[in-house]
């Protein structure tokens, strides 16, 4: 059991941190569109102030 863990340990945080990663990729790709989004609705709404 202690040999597991000490082997087994590393790869187990690569994949928690890969899993993390991509998480946050996409999490953050979501978000760029939604600012994109509203900012084309504020520009829509009020156009050439």
């Amino acid at each position: 059991m202690t040999a597991f863990l000490n082997y087994g340990f590393p790869f187990v945080a690569l994949a928690l941190g890969g899993c993390g990663v991509y998480a946050a990729h996409l999490m953050s790709r979501r978000f760029d569109r939604q600012m994109e989004r509203s900012a084309a609705e504020r520009k829509h709404r009020h156009p050439a102030e």
